[in-house]
């Protein structure tokens, strides 16, 4: 099957693909009040579409593959991690797209 080649089938963590690890990652930030980050994602409302929650199999489809060279960005860095609101982006797209702190 395709999806197992990414890692979320019984594959070691350290062969799991890319596009799986961001996907995870961001599930991390989200959920799991442990995480690096959490309170900036999660903790500050930011949630993850159904669809990609219970699925990697939809988040692949809809993302496609991750590009050499670029994570996972919301669009709206107040928005959710959903389809229209997600992109694949450079550390410099995403520099310039961060959400700015009040004075």
């Amino acid at each position: 099957m395709l999806y197992a080649r990414h890692g979320h089938r019984g594959i070691e963590p350290s062969d799991r693909t890319p596009t799986y690890n961001s996907w995870r990652k961001a599930k991390e930030r989200v959920y799991n009040p442990n995480a690096q980050g959490y309170k900036y994602y999660g903790g500050r409302g930011v949630e993850m579409c159904n669809r990609w929650t219970n699925s990697f199999e939809y988040f692949l489809f809809d993302m496609g593959e991750r590009p050499d060279g670029t994570t996972i960005d919301r669009i709206n860095p107040f928005g959710y991690y959903e389809p229209t609101n997600c992109r694949w982006s450079s550390r410099q797209v995403q520099a310039n797209n961060k959400r700015r702190r009040a004075a």
